[in-house]
């Protein structure tokens, strides 16, 4: 089992791997532009449900340009966990086709207990997050499951449950 960086360092990285691509990336933001549309990335430990739809709600981010800062429009949203997230964060993204389309988590939360299997949750057509998918299993040796969780049954529509 390679060991993993914190969630920080592991975006830092990956930033490294964008730059020998080609593509531009904030030396002070985690932000990546490629394709002519800009990827961001949340490292997190543990965030709050309103929180995160606070974030995630904002499609907008001040990048550091020289002495100033400039405002971009960010297309697709990555976040990084080190620990799982909340069910609700979880369901609020799998709910939701639109974000669904924009926004992507990563659990890699079984990854710092030494499990080679973690949770992605990435329907975006993003280019920067399929590489990042690649870093982790080329870098780490880490299988991404590429399916949303089953819900709790007492989440599941009553007409889908058997009787």
């Amino acid at each position: 089992m390679v060991n993993i960086p914190n969630v920080w360092d592991l975006v830092d990285r990956f930033k490294d791997r964008c730059r020998l691509r080609g593509w531009w990336t904030s030396d002070f933001e985690d932000v990546v532009y490629a394709e002519g549309v800009y990827h961001n990335f949340v490292p997190a430990r543990k965030v709050h449900i309103k929180t995160f739809r606070r974030v995630i709600a904002n499609c907008r981010c001040f990048i550091r340009h020289g002495l100033s800062y400039k405002t971009v429009d960010i297309s697709y949203m990555a976040w990084v966990f080190s620990k799982h997230p909340s069910e609700d964060i979880v369901l609020a993204i799998a709910k939701n086709p639109r974000l669904l389309k924009r926004i992507a988590l990563f659990d890699l939360g079984d990854a710092y207990v030494g499990k080679p299997i973690c949770l992605k949750i990435n329907e975006t057509k993003s280019i920067v997050f399929r590489e990042f998918e690649r870093f982790l299993k080329t870098g780490y040796n880490l299988s991404l499951i590429d399916r949303l969780p089953p819900l709790p049954p007492e989440r599941v529509p009553s007409q889908l449950l058997p009787t």
